[in-house]
């Protein structure tokens, strides 16, 4: 095969342009014999790790490469593009550059960054400025057609095309510039290579041959051409659309293919295995960490300052472990504290991680000086007594047996990894602070790439091909929701998905399912991580090429693995909403009561008020602890030590609780017998029970029993957990020959190990459990302690969130707490306290942005507003207009006016109007000459006094709140629901699984799917004046009583209990619409009137109604005479049938109020 290298190659990292993907042209590259390969993506180098590893793993030399844009003049530049000019000038051209050599990389990194960060027009933009600042290490070639030697070329400007030549030739010297030829059997490209040959020769450059790769295969041409519809949003019938030259040439040609397009010019050929020959680069070969610079003081080093500072902040936390020492409250004497933090500093610095350690420190302590609530720890870093001593964590590793090897291990040489959570409203704060230290050049965040997954795919693809989202949809619903659910998994698992593919009369949707797979998986778009932060010691440029968002967000334009393998260190600042919780229910205690919270002082775990909360499992809000299941859980286990918190975090999970875990260690806690195989496993496992909960245990027993270092232990855990056969064979080996060094018998040893490895695939980590119990701990703490502060700051956090604000408000009626509703003088932006209640906070009120909470909290003197005019006199309407003020009267904010909502709501542009008029007077000094008195206030606009029904008034409680506030639409069945139904929403989780209930309620939402047959069922949430329930609708029952399914309809529901992953529901066999099921029951219609306002002609139309409306229930007449006294009469008419006509009837004829007998 002809020996040849592609050196202008796009992967799906050209974002919809480019279909290949790395792995697919590293392995043709190396199948083809093709000694390297170059990557260039367009404008990015997102694929450059990735093409790297990939040419390692298939033995072919890399070649890091861009396609860049080039400014036609400064990148500083911002034409306007005329789309309409066919004949205008490029604003920018398209170039090659290639990396020879390492200074290559880094120049190359510079100048697609600067693209980004400098350059961004539509496009990210280099210019000439910059390549001859940057050109040095780099190789350049002309590109495609759109290159600026073409594009002149194309205009017949010889002249000019030769100057652009000569300009790139002297900036990158004869040696490192090439002219670029195409072939794709294009007009254009054919007409262009005799004047390129020439221009080559004249100057003395290479001439080099290469094809614009934009797919792998020859037959992958409409898979592209399709991804050019994604990018363009057009349909690929669009006959107008942008597409690629038809024929199919733009794919990944063999050498033999590429020989044969260029026979005339052979030299072109071997120009590329030339240019191989001149690149070569390793990516951190020595694989060093690029740890930023500390600043540390004169006359110390990392590591000596480091290990001071450690020092002392170990003694700091002996202030409050001696007292509880001198308790017999620890269970390690305090000099193996000392000992093992001088061991933990000596390996930290021998790895070469003390600035590491002094960085993650310093920031955090920014953090804890500047109020920023810090997380106790997440994961393996709680077992290490260097990050206690220095307030990285707050968990005493010591205390609950965590491994610092669990976290560092000098037998596994790998990066610390820190993960820190931060109150998620200021963790933008602290990333401020690193950048402000380190430099906002040598700080960046983490790109993501978003892929095109199964489901998205079909809609993609549909939308191109011209089906309705509603079609997309339908077929996309047949794809099961699944972790890593491939369309080609769908085909095999759903039969209704499959049969739709195989239906010979749907060959439109076939098609739309066989083009969705070519394009499945492919990288879409880009995001920002949620945590990742680099910090580097030099600019991040120095390292890797970096991407600036939409949102001029930097990021570093390699993903999170890339980024480590390239030395690069990440931090990952994570934002926490349970701290910004616990944050505000302490700022509210301290607010409301004046005492002030430390939550160093909880650390004796032993709170009364604590224990009884979880034991009830009333852990609504409680981090970690408030799903239906850990709720069960906990009543279950009844805990008594802080150490069953730890526990719990590590059972709830779908391995333990699968194979019985929970039960054997609840049942352990209540007392029953536990064995251990050997007397020096009790205190490793009596902890547990005699469960090998934990990956901590797992180590001790290698270290005990098998006489493992907890290095090596560590490496036989990891082993375990990743089910390495071959390492666990040779381990066991190990391990029973240590046991039997130490005499223990080698057959119940052999089980040991088996069992360890059995447990090891569901075994946690304990120093991640153990941070988090202390966070749990805290929010039950405060919860059980000051709940109305507690349930105040849970409902500022989630108040975007109707379900959980409408789920909380009902646990404070539960608790006791009233909720007061919002008030334009009392309430604050949040929730807040107003004794034993929480006042409403107005930010939770929909539609009322942040400018206008502001100007209400400081409206002059709002808490003295008595009436709805005086309101009026003191707004300013640039911020409260008429639609805020509607909101407001909606939800009920204005109520303290003593009028009615409706008739405020009425009257509001009538008195914006005259509030306005009467604050020009007050400026303009035309006082009134009763002065400053009461009077002046005085409104004599007049407002009707009509109010909304109380279904209404309700409706827009809800639109406004998201929940009713003031009763309840079903406060009219009250009475039926307690004669007539067998349960409510509370008590339905009592109930045995299968047993068949009555409940009334209405429905709160309701999510509408199909089935893998294609056939239609619901997922309903239904509420009453408890809370809400979930209700399961088959497709049978939804058929059925699908007319009924509609949002607010009151409904009552049979049907039987169920049980799933302990989280109840109900799965509905019958739905009656309320109102008509209530009509059924009235025995008795009575209509009570006062007989001075009712005239003949009402009892009239009464009598004419009751006629055209008959059905079973008896007629009473109940009527008040001049109240004195009160008769009923039973008049000789028919009986009637109460329902939506007798309420339209009572609407109109107000005279009138019913009254039922059931």
């Amino acid at each position: 095969m002809q020996p040849f290298v592609h050196l202008h190659t796009h992967s799906e990292y050209s974002l919809l342009d480019g279909h290949s993907r790395i792995e697919d042209l590293a392995k043709k590259a190396a199948a083809c014999n093709m000694p390297a390969l170059a990557i260039t993506d367009h404008g990015n180098m997102f694929g450059a790790v990735t093409q790297y590893n990939a040419c390692k793993k298939h033995g072919i030399k890399p070649i890091l490469g861009c396609e860049v844009y080039l400014a036609s003049d400064s990148r500083h530049s911002r034409i306007k593009r005329d789309r309409s000019n066919k004949q205008r000038r490029k604003n920018d051209f398209h170039l090659i550059l290639l990396c020879k050599n390492e200074t290559g990389y880094k120049n190359l990194c510079k100048m697609v960054s600067l693209g980004f960060t400098e350059g961004f027009y539509y496009k990210p933009r280099i210019d000439k400025e910059l390549l001859r600042k940057h050109h040095e290490g780099l190789i350049c070639a002309t590109a495609c057609l759109g290159g600026e030697v073409n594009q002149h070329l194309m205009r017949y400007e010889m002249e000019e095309a030769t100057a652009a030549a000569r300009e790139m030739r002297d900036i990158f010297g004869p040696e490192n510039f090439f002219i670029e030829i195409q072939n794709h059997d294009q007009k254009l490209e054919k007409e262009v290579i005799p004047p390129n040959v020439e221009i080559a020769r004249k100057l003395g450059v290479g001439l080099v041959a290469t094809n614009d790769s934009h797919y792998t295969h020859a037959e992958d041409w409409e898979a592209h051409d399709l991804l050019l519809c994604l990018q363009s949003k057009n349909q690929m019938d669009n006959p107008n659309r942008w597409r690629f030259p038809p024929g199919g040439q733009f794919y990944f040609k063999t050498g033999d293919e590429m020989a044969n397009l260029f026979s005339e010019y052979p030299e072109a050929v071997e120009n590329t295995l030339k240019i191989a020959e001149m690149c070569h680069i390793e990516l951190n070969p020595n694989k060093t960490y690029q740890i930023p610079l500390f600043d540390v003081p004169p006359g110390h080093t990392d590591e000596s300052y480091f290990a001071e500072i450690t020092r002392e902040g170990l003694e700091t936390r002996m202030k409050l472990l001696r007292p509880l020492h001198n308790k017999g409250g620890l269970r390690h004497e305090l000099s193996e504290y000392n000992q093992r933090l001088e061991e933990e500093i000596k390996v930290i610095n021998d790895m070469g991680f003390p600035g590491y350690f002094l960085i993650t420190w310093d920031f955090i302590k920014h953090a804890r000086d500047h109020g920023i609530p810090v997380g106790p720890g997440r994961g393996s870093a709680a077992g290490s007594l260097v990050a206690y001593a220095l307030n990285i964590t707050d968990v005493d590793p010591l205390q609950y047996d965590l491994l610092f090897e669990r976290f560092l291990n000098k037998e596994r040489v790998t990066m610390p990894d820190i993960d820190i959570d931060f109150c998620k409203s200021r963790r933008g704060e602290v990333i401020d602070y690193v950048t402000q230290k380190y430099g906002s050049d040598n700080v960046c965040q983490i790109i993501t790439y978003g892929s095109m997954n199964a489901r998205m795919a079909l809609k993609d693809v549909g939308r191109a091909m011209g089906f309705t989202p509603t079609e997309t949809n339908k077929i996309a619903k047949m794809i099961p929701e699944e972790l890593k659910m491939t369309i080609q998994k769908a085909l095999d698992k759903s039969e209704d998905f499959k049969a739709l593919y195989e239906d010979g009369n749907k060959q439109r949707e076939r098609e739309l399912i066989d083009k969705s797979l070519t394009v499945e998986g492919l990288s879409r778009n880009t995001g920002v991580h949620a945590a990742g932060v680099i910090i580097a010691p030099e600019p991040v440029t120095e390292f890797a090429p970096v991407y600036r968002d939409k949102k001029n967000v930097t990021c570093i334009q390699y993903a999170m693995n890339e980024a480590e393998q390239i030395g690069l260190l990440k931090f990952d600042f994570l934002g926490l909403k349970t701290l910004t919780t616990i944050s505000t229910t302490i700022e509210l205690i301290k607010e409301t009561t004046g005492e002030v919270i430390d939550l160093d002082s909880l650390k004796s775990f032993d709170d009364p008020k604590t224990y009884e909360l979880f034991g009830k499992g009333e852990t609504d809000g409680i981090f970690q602890f408030e799903s239906d299941g850990m709720k069960n859980l906990l009543i279950r286990l009844g805990p008594k030590r802080f150490e069953d918190f730890i526990a719990l975090n590590a059972l709830y999970r779908p391995g333990p609780l699968g194979s019985g875990m929970d039960s054997q260690f609840i049942e352990g806690a209540h007392g029953a017998k536990v064995s251990y195989e050997l007397p020096e496993l009790e205190p490793i496992l009596e902890e547990t029970y005699g469960v090998i909960l934990y990956q901590e245990q797992v180590m001790k027993i290698a270290q005990i029993i098998g006489g493992f270092s907890l290095g090596q232990a560590d490496l036989l855990r990891r082993a375990m957990g990743k089910k390495k056969e071959d390492v666990m064979a040779k381990s066991k080996i190990e391990f029973l020959k240590g046991a039997r060094e130490r005499n223990y018998p080698e057959d119940v040893c052999s089980d040991i190990f088996d069992k360890m490895a059995e447990f090891a695939k569901y075994g946690f980590n304990k120093s991640h459990s153990a941070a988090y119990a202390v966070l749990a701990y805290q929010t039950a703490y405060l919860k059980a302690n000051y709940p109305v502060q507690f349930m105040a700051a849970l409902l500022t956090m989630d108040k975007d969130n109707t379900d959980k604000v409408v789920s909380y408000l009902d646990k404070c009626r539960q608790m006791g707490i009233e909720v007061l509703p919002p008030d334009i003088r009392l309430s604050k932006a949040s929730f807040s306290v107003e004794g034993d209640k929480i006042r409403f906070g107005l930010s939770a009120i929909k539609g009322i942005g942040d400018a206008a909470i502001n100007a209400l909290i400081n409206l002059s003197d709002r808490k003295e507003i008595k009436k709805f005019h005086q309101f009026f006199e003191k707004n300013d309407i640039k911020y409260i207009n008429k639609a805020t003020i509607c909101q407001l009267i909606k939800a009920g904010a204005f109520d303290f006016a003593k009028m009615k909502r409706k008739a405020m709501f009425d009257g509001v542009e009538s008195m914006l109007a005259w509030g306005l008029e009467k604050q020009r007077e007050i400026e303009g000094g035309q006082l009134s000459l009763f002065g400053d008195s009461e009077e002046d206030s005085v409104c004599y606009f007049k407002i009707h006094d009509q109010e909304w029904d109380k279904l209404e008034k309700l409706a827009y409680e809800k639109e406004t709140l998201g929940f009713y506030m003031s009763g309840h639409p079903l406060d009219h069945y009250r009475d039926i629901f307690r004669k007539n139904t067998t349960c409510n929403t509370k008590t339905f989780k009592e109930i045995q699984p299968g047993s068949e209930v009555i409940i009334g309620g209405q429905v709160h939402s309701l999510r509408k799917l199909n089935t893998r047959k294609g056939d239609a069922m619901a997922f309903m949430a239904f509420e009453d004046f408890h809370g809400i329930m979930d209700v399961t609708v088959f497709p049978r029952t939804y058929e059925k009583f699908r007319h009924l399914f509609q949002v607010d309809k009151a409904l009552i529901l049979k049907g039987k209990v169920d049980v799933r992953d302990k989280n109840y529901q109900l799965i509905l066999d019958e739905a009656l619409d309320l109102e008509d099921w209530e009509n059924d029951q009235v025995k008795r219609c009575y209509f009570v009137f006062n007989t001075e306002e009712v005239k003949e002609e009402d009892l009239r139309q009464l009598y004419s109604h009751v006629t055209l409306n008959q059905g079973s229930s008896q007629v009473f007449l109940e009527m008040n005479v001049e109240g004195k006294y009160k008769t009923v009469i039973h008049p000789q008419c028919s009986g009637i049938k109460p329902g939506p006509s007798l309420t339209e009837f009572l609407k109109t004829h107000s005279c009138f109020q019913t009254r039922f007998v059931y």
